[in-house]
């Protein structure tokens, strides 16, 4: 009787590459599922870290702007208290507009005394400190401004109170001027204050305020003719009344 052998090797190497390919199938799985963990996990990570970030930087910006609003308040605290030192320092002065340049030196001296005096303000010569020009020629006048700078400073107050009377004096009577001079006498405010004024005159010619005027170096504005006066210390001061009006033509000073 004859016996047959059957080989089982082909069936053997069969299984062992089945089985190593399930091991593998299983390996990339685990492998695959614990890079995506890990992905996710770094992915939240930076998310995490992103928001902490913004946060900071948001806190940070919070901050600084604060910081800078509050060193602004300062600096124009500074700036208002220097202007109001320096225009403290002009309250002995006068400004006279429309005196032709021609007249100089001491002539310059006498012709703002008659002025002066044409108003009943009886200053003498000893009472003057200084008399100059200053600045470049007004469009007005065609000349410098004369400052004058009075030792008492009653004749100060009495020139801006009695000034209305230039309209009504005999300008061809004072040295160097003829009867049409256009004359005016203000206050000699500091560069700052003088923006505001020129500021303040730009609302009124928009016809946004109804007046404005200085007193004491203090620029003053009336929005209506039966408000009470405000006054004005800074560019700021507009800009928190007028926040959507632009003034063109205005720079430094």
């Amino acid at each position: 009787m004859a016996h047959h052998q059957y080989s089982t090797r082909g069936a053997s190497n069969s299984d062992n590459v089945n089985g190593q390919s399930n091991e593998t199938n299983i390996l990339i799985s685990s492998l695959k599922a614990s890079f995506e963990k890990s992905f996710n996990d770094l992915k939240d990570e930076i998310i995490n870290l992103k928001d902490v970030i913004i946060k900071n930087l948001l806190d940070e910006n919070s901050t600084l702007k604060s910081k800078i609003s509050t060193l602004e308040k300062r600096v124009e605290k500074l700036e208002m208290e220097n202007n109001q030192l320096g225009q403290y320092g002009r309250r002995n002065n006068l400004e006279i507009s429309g005196i032709p340049d021609e007249i100089y030196g001491s002539s310059l001296e006498k012709t703002s005394i008659e002025i002066l005096k044409s108003i009943n303000v009886d200053v003498e010569t000893s009472q003057i400190e200084a008399c100059h020009r200053v600045g470049k020629k007004e469009k007005s006048t065609g000349s410098k401004k004369t400052i004058i700078r009075i030792v008492n400073r009653k004749y100060c107050l009495q020139a801006l109170l009695n000034r209305k009377n230039l309209k009504t004096v005999d300008k061809s009577k004072i040295t160097g001027l003829n009867a049409n001079s256009n004359l005016f006498i203000g206050e000699n405010l500091t560069p700052y204050n003088s923006k505001l004024s020129f500021m303040c005159r730009i609302l009124k010619t928009a016809k946004r305020i109804s007046n404005t005027f200085t007193k004491n170096g203090v620029v003053h504005i009336t929005k209506t003719s039966t408000e009470h006066p405000t006054k004005i210390f800074h560019e700021t001061d507009l800009g928190d009344l007028f926040p959507e009006f632009k003034f063109e033509g205005v720079t430094n000073w």
